[in-house]
């Protein structure tokens, strides 16, 4: 019974992180798609801030496909919020440029969107996480659980250790992959980041407009 318990608590903590993973999957579509629109609407920005738009974009892609390592996800962490207070710099001044423009209003919109897709990857991979509380209750249980089982085959003279290794190996696959599935930058399972290759393809084979655009830095990682 308590080995069913504990199966229970694994399918309902696995449930857990494997659809946090899969929302994590569809925020880089998501983020992807807002980063395109953004630099699609910078394009028709009057100069000289089409090219100051199109240049910080291009690093800000950069930092997000190369985050695929946890000390690359921190520099591409700190690196995007620059970026969000340079590119609404942009923003601002040309909202106040052209008041009563459609496209800079549409622009503003578009990178306002990018920003708050941005957040809510940031919250779903960081904060989103399966609480201790869980982790401390399947490592007890665990624990419990392969003790009584010890327990009771002692005391009924009846020891399958191959039973018993596969046991525990199976449960600590489990728990290894409920962890791994917890972290933000996996291990075992890496999120397709070809949505967002896609658009830095796009942006690649526009042609760099101006003096002011700064070279695309090579992420780190």
């Amino acid at each position: 019974r308590r080995l069913v318990t504990f199966g229970l608590l694994l399918a309902f903590s696995f449930g857990i992180v494997d659809d946090k993973f899969a929302q994590r999957r569809q925020l880089v579509i998501d983020d992807a798609n807002a980063i395109g629109k953004t630099y699609l609407r910078a394009e028709m920005m009057p100069a000289p801030h089409d090219a100051r738009l199109e240049a910080l974009l291009r690093q800000y892609v950069a930092y997000r496909v190369g985050a695929l390592t946890p000390e690359a996800l921190e520099v591409a962490l700190a690196r995007s919020g620059e970026l969000h207070v340079e590119l609404w710099a942009e923003a601002t001044a040309l909202a106040r440029a052209y008041p009563d423009s459609v496209m800079v209003g549409r622009f503003v919109e578009a990178l306002n969107q990018m920003i708050d897709t941005h957040e809510s990857r940031v919250a779903v991979a960081l904060y989103l996480r399966l609480p201790e509380a869980i982790m401390t209750m399947l490592y007890a249980v665990a624990l419990l659980s392969l003790g009584m089982m010890g327990f009771r085959s002692g005391l009924d003279r009846a020891r399958s250790r191959i039973a018993a290794l596969v046991l525990v190996l199976a449960i600590t696959t489990v728990l290894a992959l409920i962890l791994d599935l917890d972290r933000p930058v996996s291990r075992l399972f890496r999120i397709n980041q070809r949505a967002m290759s896609d658009v830095q393809t796009m942006m690649q084979e526009t042609p760099v407009r101006g003096a002011s655009a700064e070279p695309t830095p090579a992420p780190r990682g």
